[in-house]
C-alpha cells in the first residue's frame, strides 16, 4: 500500500516538474526583440598619414580689368618760377639747362664772369645785361631767355615770343611789344614806361613794382598778372582783360580802364585819382575809387 502511495507522489512531482520546465519564462528575453546588428566596438584611433608633396604651379590667370585713373596732381611750378631765383656765382657763367629747366653753371677760362653772347637766340639763352636798344627783334624767339637788366629800349619786339623770360630790372622803355607773348614772364621792377603793349599777352606775368606809366595796354591780356605796386599812371587799359589780377597798392591815377574786365581782381590799397573806371565813370565822382565800378 505504501508502495503505491509513494509512486503516486513521485508521479505528481514529475508532472509539476514538467509543467515548470515547459512554461514560458517571463524573465527570458523574446528572441524576436533582440537587434540583429552586431555591437559597436570602439577601437583606438589610428595615426594620420604623411603630407604629400606640393604639386606643380598652375597657369597664370587672365589680367584683371584696369582700375580707374587716379586724381590729377597739382600743377608744377612754371619755368619762370624755377629760374627766377637762380643765379650763377661770381666767376661762373650759364653753360646750359637741366632737364627741369634749372640753370647749369660753368667756370670761365679767364677766371672772371663770362660775358654773354648777345647774338644768341632761342629758348633759354643767356642775354643778361645785353644792349638791344633800338634793335629790330620782331617775331624773335626768346622763350624762357635770361634778360635780366637788358636794355631793350625802343626795340622792335612786336610779335616776339618772350613767354617765361626773365626780364627783371630790364629796360623796355617805349619798346614796341604789340601782340608779343610775355605770358608768365618775370618783369619785376622792369621799366615799360611808354611801351606799346596793345594786344600783348601778359597773362600770369609778374609785374610787381614795374613802371607802366603811359603804357599802351589796350585789349591786352593781363588775367592772373601780379601788378602789385606797379605804376600804371596814364596807362591805356581800355578793353583789357584784367580778371583775377593783383592790383594791390598799384597807382592807377589818370589811367583809362573803360571796357576793361576786372572780375576777381584784388584792388586793395590801389590809388584811383581821376581814373576812368570800367563802367565809364570817373573815380573822382565815385568817392575817389573804382572799387564799385569794375563792371562795364
Amino acid at each position: 500500500m505504501k508502495k503505491f502511495y509513494l509512486l503516486g507522489i513521485l508521479a505528481v512531482v514529475s508532472l509539476v516538474f514538467a509543467a515548470c520546465n515547459t512554461a514560458p519564462d517571463a524573465q527570458s528575453p523574446d528572441p524576436l526583440l533582440v537587434s540583429a546588428d552586431p555591437p559597436v566596438v570602439s577601437g583606438q584611433s589610428g595615426s594620420s598619414g604623411a603630407v604629400g608633396s606640393r604639386g606643380p604651379a598652375g597657369p597664370q590667370g587672365d589680367q584683371g580689368i584696369p582700375g580707374p585713373p587716379g586724381p590729377v596732381g597739382p600743377a608744377g611750378p612754371s619755368t619762370a618760377d624755377i629760374l627766377a631765383n637762380q643765379r650763377c656765382t661770381s666767376g661762373d657763367f650759364v653753360s646750359g639747362f637741366g632737364p627741369d629747366g634749372s640753370i647749369l653753371c660753368g667756370a670761365s677760362s679767364s677766371g672772371g664772369a663770362a660775358s654773354p653772347d648777345c647774338s644768341a637766340r632761342g629758348t633759354g639763352v643767356n642775354l643778361r645785361g645785353c644792349d638791344f636798344s633800338g634793335a629790330d627783334l620782331r617775331n624773335v624767339k626768346l622763350r624762357n631767355a635770361i634778360l635780366i637788366g637788358a636794355d631793350l629800349g625802343k626795340a622792335e619786339l612786336n610779335g616776339a615770343d618772350l613767354a617765361g623770360a626773365i626780364l627783371t630790372d630790364a629796360i623796355l622803355r617805349r619798346a614796341d611789344l604789340t601782340e608779343a607773348d610775355l605770358s608768365e614772364a618775370d618783369l619785376r621792377n622792369a621799366d615799360l614806361s611808354g611801351a606799346g603793349l596793345t594786344d600783348a599777352d601778359l597773362s600770369d606775368a609778374d609785374l610787381t613794382g614795374a613802371n607802366l606809366n603811359d603804357a599802351g595796354l589796350a585789349n591786352a591780356r593781363l588775367n592772373g598778372a601780379n601788378l602789385m605796386m606797379a605804376d600804371l599812371r596814364f596807362a591805356n587799359l581800355t578793353d583789357a582783360d584784367i580778371n583775377q589780377s593783383i592790383l594791390r597798392f598799384a597807382d592807377l591815377s589818370d589811367a583809362d580802364l573803360e571796357g576793361a574786365r576786372m572780375s576777381g581782381a584784388a584792388t586793395g590799397g590801389a590809388i584811383w585819382d581821376d581814373t576812368i573806371c570800367p563802367d565809364g565813370t570817373n573815380s573822382n565822382n565815385n568817392t575817389n575809387t573804382c572799387r564799385d565800378n569794375l563792371r562795364n
